[in-house]
């Protein structure tokens, strides 16, 4: 998809006051459908086995959307997407109904996700290593390649 951070906030704001569908469907659209158990999003060996960091915020996914459902901030869910010169994240907390759109023109933008997060909204529970967004992972996936 191809959008600005304005059409974005407009589309996740619709979504949080059930003016895009009904809240009967936005629950089951943000229900857990997959539990995530890997370490990584793509496993940068088969043997790299389970992560600590998905199954303390209750990882999954559901209809379309990456889903957090035991954080200290409440349930969340996210989105995020990658293409030639550009990487993007946007979450959204329920209890506050407050979402954080982050839309980069660079392929490493992924590095300031986290940075960003932690100190405009407090975001620790958001699974970085698991995202492979820390320095480390991604370093570790150049090598693979």
């Amino acid at each position: 998809m191809t959008t600005s951070a304005e059409d974005l906030a407009r589309f996740e704001s619709a979504l949080f006051s059930n003016r895009i569908v009904s809240a009967k469907t936005r629950r089951q659209m943000l229900h857990p459908f997959y539990k995530i158990r890997s370490l990584h999003q793509f496993p940068l060996r088969p043997d790299e086995g389970e992560g600590r960091e998905s199954a303390a915020v209750g990882l999954s996914y559901g209809e379309g959307w990456g889903l957090l459902t035991h954080t200290r901030f409440g349930p969340a869910f996210f989105k995020k997407g990658h293409g030639d010169g550009a990487q993007t994240y946007t979450i959204c907390f329920e209890q506050s109904r407050s979402c954080m759109i982050l839309l980069t023109n660079s392929d490493n933008g992924e590095l300031v996700f986290g940075p960003l997060l932690e100190k405009i909204l407090g975001d620790t529970v958001t699974p970085w290593e698991w995202e492979c967004y820390t320095a480390f992972c991604i370093a570790e996936s150049w090598k693979q390649q």
